[in-house]
């Protein structure tokens, strides 16, 4: 992707892909500019994948890339490490914080921890799975995928 703070799509921002992708790639990728203002470089170790062996399989990782990049963050929080010492990457959750989630449950999926027991604590990074109340946070933006998802109510964290 070039060129993401152009007001409208070119072919040649979007080098490799055919036109009807290259728009709705180029499109999400504007939208995430536009909400954050931030450009990053994608990371080698997913623009150099020798895995992926057709074109398909290229735009599909893209698209995921882009959605997971759109979902909501919370803040990291610190809990205790007897707490947190339990939890691994990509564990499902039931979050429920007073200050980020108005009080009320919203299904998260951890996407970074860091356990320490030199400080005794877990620093943990939640990404949003489930839907806020929309006076909560904004969610006027079309590309805020809110998805609504089944209750596993296997964990349910409150600081």
């Amino acid at each position: 992707m070039t060129h993401i703070d152009a007001t409208e799509w070119q072919s040649s921002y979007t080098p490799g892909y055919k036109d009807a992708d290259g728009v709705v790639v180029w499109n999400a990728c504007k939208v995430l500019y536009n909400q954050f203002r931030w450009v990053e470089p994608c990371p080698a170790e997913f623009s150099d994948q020798n895995m992926i062996a057709d074109y398909d399989t290229v735009v599909y990782c893209v698209k995921r890339k882009i959605a997971w990049m759109n979902r909501w963050r919370l803040p990291t929080i610190t809990v205790s490490y007897s707490k947190g010492n339990a939890y691994n990457l990509f564990t499902h959750l039931m979050v429920q914080l007073p200050m980020h989630t108005n009080n009320t449950l919203v299904e998260c999926i951890i996407e970074k921890l860091v356990k320490s027991k030199n400080t005794g604590t877990v620093k943990i990074d939640f990404v949003v799975l489930g839907n806020i109340e929309n006076a909560w946070y904004d969610t006027s933006d079309s590309m805020n995928e809110k998805v609504d998802t089944s209750d596993t109510g296997e964990h349910i964290l409150d600081q």
